[in-house]
């Protein structure tokens, strides 16, 4: 939508850093950290599994916290142009449900299964 545009704009303009705004910068910083998410969880699941002793500190509550948290910054980025795509592919929103009880908890019950957990 005319969120990303934006952003993308601001992604791609490079003015010097003396004549940005505060504003503009924030936003190039925040738009660049969102754009890295997927090296952030790549990193802390490197990190879980070199060194689990650094991540001892996350509880199971701390952890549904933190996934609550993730749910709503992910649906904060959501635009009303969003909805109106997935209304237009109701099948694929559908199929996707579909599996999502169906699929997964069968790969979830065989994977305990064939791990012995």
């Amino acid at each position: 939508g005319a969120h990303r545009r934006r952003t993308s704009r601001l992604l791609s303009a490079s003015p010097s850093p003396s004549s940005q705004s505060l504003e503009s910068r924030v936003v190039r910083a925040m738009a660049l950290l969102t754009n890295l998410f997927p090296l952030w969880v790549l990193a802390a699941a490197a990190l879980g599994l070199t060194r689990p002793a650094a991540l001892a500190w996350l509880s199971p509550g701390r952890i549904t916290a933190a996934l609550a948290m993730t749910m709503l910054f992910m649906g904060m980025t959501l635009e009303v142009d969003d909805f109106k795509r997935v209304m237009q592919h109701p099948q694929q929103v559908f199929l996707g449900f579909m599996c999502q009880f169906t699929i997964m908890p069968l790969l979830g019950y065989s994977m305990g299964r064939l791990f012995a957990l």
